[in-house]
């Protein structure tokens, strides 16, 4: 973990995988020749905040020069929460994850983003994950004839749901 888990490490879980059904997370490091390295196992008997916090304390206390410029996560309040109490990283969100969450916020109709803008809106969003610059979200926003209350409810969102490096 001194090697290579102060760029980024990566925290993903897998559910139900085994007829016991315990969660099982997979920490994983970037190698210098660009490949992932698991680093670590937790199997915890419950998934919560508590337990997570606690599993990462443990690896922490074992490493005590880990500290990661980022954290890559899915979309799990638990798994963030107990990343941000660890570590002063920034948290990211892995691609797949960030781009379900902005589909199902989009299709939540109390976000008020019409039914005919849905497929527009998303892929502006999926531009602006690839882009260079936060240039294409501004022009992008001005130029739009989606209602301002969208827009300023996206902005929220996509601070939410950080761009991936």
């Amino acid at each position: 973990m001194k090697k290579y888990g102060n760029s980024i490490t990566l925290m993903d879980a897998i559910y139900r995988t085994t007829k016991y059904g315990f969660p099982c997370f997979f920490l994983t490091v970037r190698t210098s020749i660009g490949t992932g390295m698991v680093i670590a196992t937790i199997i915890p008997q419950h998934e919560n905040e508590d337990i997570i916090t606690e599993g990462l304390s443990i690896l922490k206390q074992w490493n005590p020069e880990w500290s990661p410029k980022y954290s890559m996560t899915d979309k799990s309040d638990a798994e963030l929460n107990a990343i941000k109490t660890i570590f002063p990283s920034t948290i990211r969100l892995c691609d797949f994850h960030r781009a379900q969450a902005w589909e199902r916020w989009v299709n939540k109709g109390m976000n008020g983003v019409q039914y005919q803008h849905r497929n527009e809106i998303l892929e502006h969003l999926k531009s602006l994950a690839y882009s260079t610059s936060s240039k294409f979200y501004i022009q992008w926003s001005e130029l739009h004839v989606i209602d301002k209350r969208i827009i300023k409810k996206l902005s929220k969102l996509n601070s939410q749901h950080t761009v991936t490096i």
